[in-house]
């Protein structure tokens, strides 16, 4: 095998490189690799373990894991199982860990370091880019000096994502890094800058030091936590502004593309600029509503400057209109309904109690449960009703139309015949109620006529009569004097009603 590579003549390092991997796979020795007309990779060593399969090629190179690791460049160590490590002092120290670059080291489970210097120290972490570095677990650095390594304990799952910048600042220049190492925090853009817990910092020198928050927009910066805190749906954003000590230097910028959400009392979701919109437009058919109805309210006073108000339930429209109590209503210039349930509607209508009725200018309900309807009108008694202008009802549970102390009194006309016990009757029904009681009257008499009929010296009569369905009867003693006078007393009863009625008459004969 040494022969079959001592006759190689490499045109590139391609084919070198070939011919060294092809002669590690046929043996378990170590060789010597010589170039032909190139410069690079001369007099450099390759071995192999075929016990742990690992590979190891350059001065210094070792390839120690356990099992399939590989170490190429000069001083490159390979310690962990199935480690990587390409280029001069490259380490790949911890298992299944990948360091590519000069001086690139993967010391974190399954970690990946790519570029110069770059470091992933993290579990699960990737560092790419020239020294960048990635310190905790699950951690991405991307970009020149990219870097989630914090001064103090390492967090995890940060996201760097850009280069460094450099800042002028006087006669040197000092260098921000892209950084995340708040914790669970994202970084993108040059020189941006998440070192809060959960915090977000998006764009070009871009500073975010509050938990739970979102920067973006060019050199924004988010630090005294003077925004509301929470994630980019119910919290803190500032947009493309710098703000120093409440005040300084403001640049305005613009959130787009945000979707349409819902609006509910709990919601967080952040609204966009026709939701707005819509609102606005809502909010300014509901002012004109609220104006036109205002102004009607108003017109209520009479061209007054009355005004409407609701308090605790009761309804007043009226200059020094009042009410008190849970459902009450006063319309009217003093109109005043002091009791839950009362209504008082007139100018100077007073419903004093519980519940009353006033209605009328200067109506007045005293009485519990009392009703007065009229101009003056007043309702004293509980439960009484006054009705007219002027009438007093004094007495309980009864009805007025007029006032007994100044002889007011009113007609109440149109009232319907009675039909039962407890109906009014109108004067057609009394009209013929006296009727009816003239003509029993008429048989009581005419019954007593009868009994003085007999010509006997002495005697006595019974006679009846009936005159429209009504019947009487009478019981007569007479006496009679000498041969032409005659006196009589006749006592006589109707069979229904009870009515009695008694008669004296004489005669005179020839």
């Amino acid at each position: 095998m040494p022969a079959l590579l001592a006759g190689v003549r490499s045109r590139g390092r391609a084919l070198l490189f070939i011919s060294a991997l092809s002669s590690l796979l046929l043996a378990p020795t170590a060789y010597a690799v010589s170039g032909g007309g190139g410069t690079g990779a001369t007099n450099g060593v390759c071995a192999q373990d075929v016990s742990t399969s690992s590979i190891a090629c350059g001065l210094g190179g070792t390839a120690t894991g356990s099992s399939g690791s590989i170490a190429l460049g000069d001083n490159s160590s390979a310690s962990g199982a199935n480690g990587v490590a390409i280029g001069v002092v490259s380490t790949a120290s911890s298992n299944n860990s990948t360091a590519l670059g000069t001086a690139s080291l993967a010391s974190g489970f399954k970690s990946t370091a790519s570029g110069y210097k770059s470091a992933a120290s993290g579990a699960d972490s990737t560092a790419s880019g020239t020294q960048s570095s990635a310190g905790g677990t699950g951690d991405i650095a991307l970009g020149g000096q990219a870097s989630t390594i914090s001064s103090g304990t390492q967090t995890g799952g940060n996201i760097a994502i850009g280069s460094s910048t450099g800042i002028v600042a006087g006669a040197g220049v000092t260098n921000n890094p892209t950084t995340a190492n708040g914790g669970n925090s994202i970084a993108i853009g040059t020189g941006a800058q998440a070192t809060a817990s959960g915090a977000i910092a998006i764009g070009a020198g871009v500073t975010n030091a509050t938990a739970n928050s979102v920067s973006f927009g060019s050199n924004a910066v988010n630090t005294t936590g003077s925004l509301s805190a929470g994630s980019i749906s119910t919290g803190s954003i500032s947009t493309g502004s710098i703000n120093a000590n409440n005040g300084g230097i403001t640049h305005a910028g613009t959130v787009s593309g945000v979707a349409t959400n819902t609006l509910t009392a709990t919601s967080t979701d952040a609204v966009n600029g026709s939701q707005l919109y819509a609102t606005d437009a809502q909010q300014a058919t509901d002012m004109a509503n609220i104006s036109a109805n205002t102004i009607r309210l108003n017109a209520l006073v009479n061209g007054q400057a009355g005004t409407c108000m609701v308090i605790n339930g009761g309804l007043s429209c009226g200059v020094n209109a009042k009410t008190n109590g849970a459902n009450t209503v006063a319309l009217g210039t003093n109109a005043t309904a002091s009791y839950a349930g009362s209504v008082a509607i007139g100018d100077g209508a007073q419903a004093n109690a519980d519940p009353t009725t006033a209605i009328g200018n200067n109506a007045v309900a005293n009485g519990n449960n009392s009703t007065a309807i009229g101009a003056d009108s007043t309702a004293n008694g509980a439960g009484s009703v006054a009705l007219g202008y002027g009438s007093v009802a004094n007495r309980a549970d009864s009805v007025s139309v007029g006032n007994s102390a100044t002889g007011l009194s009113r007609q109440i006309t149109n009232v319907a015949p009675g039909t039962q016990p407890n109906d009014a009757v109108n004067l057609g029904q009394l009209t013929q109620y006296s009727a009816t009681v003239g003509a029993v009257t008429s048989s009581l008499a005419e019954a007593a006529a009868q009994g003085a009929m007999n010509p006997e010296a002495n005697s006595v009569a019974l006679a009846s009569a009936i005159y429209d369905g009504q019947g009487a009867m009478a019981v007569s003693l007479q006496h009679r004097f000498g041969s032409s006078w005659t006196a009589g007393v006749s006592v006589s009863t109707d069979g229904t009603a009870g009515n009695t009625a008694a008669s004296v008459g004489g005669s005179f004969g020839w």
